[in-house]
C-alpha cells in the first residue's frame, strides 16, 4: 500500500469528528488535524523552507497528492485537507500537475510514481474527479 494512503491525517484517527477537536485551538476548523499538523510542522520545516508561502504551497501539494491517491486506490473516497479552503494554491498545483502530464505524458513524474494512476489517462481521470469534487 502506498505511504500516501496511510499518511493522510484523516486516516490517522479512525473515529474522526470530535476526537480531532481535542487539538489545541482547532475545535472550529474544517480539517482540524491537518490545520494542527500544518502549524506544528512549520518550525521543523523552517530549516528547509524558509518562505511561509512556499511552505503552505508544499503542504497543500502533499495533501492533494494524498487525496488523489485515496481517490485512485481506496474505494473512491477522497481525504480532505486544507486545499479545500486554500483555493489559489489548489489551482496552482492542479495547473502544475496538468501541465506535467500533458507535456510529458506517461513520462511525467506524477505518472511514473503511480501515486494516483498508472497511465496518463488514469491520472487525468483522477485529476478531473478531484477538480469536480473540490470546485467552489
Amino acid at each position: 500500500m502506498p505511504a500516501a494512503q496511510l499518511l493522510p491525517p484523516s486516516r490517522m484517527f479512525y473515529s474522526g469528528g470530535p476526537v480531532m477537536n481535542i487539538l489545541e485551538d482547532m475545535d472550529e476548523r474544517r480539517v482540524p488535524l491537518n490545520d494542527w499538523m500544518y502549524k506544528v510542522l512549520r518550525p521543523y520545516a523552517q530549516r528547509i523552507i524558509r518562505d511561509n508561502n512556499r511552505y503552505t504551497l508544499t503542504f497543500v501539494e502533499l495533501e492533494m497528492l494524498m487525496a488523489l491517491s485515496s481517490l485512485a486506490y481506496d474505494d473512491g473516497s477522497m481525504t480532505l485537507g486544507t486545499f479545500c479552503y486554500r483555493r489559489d494554491n489548489r489551482i496552482r498545483i492542479i495547473d502544475k500537475i496538468e501541465d506535467s502530464i500533458s507535456t510529458l505524458g506517461n513520462s511525467s513524474p506524477f505518472v511514473i510514481c503511480r501515486i494516483f494512476g498508472e497511465t496518463e489517462k488514469q491520472c487525468k481521470d483522477k485529476l478531473r474527479t478531484f477538480k469536480r469534487l473540490t470546485s467552489d
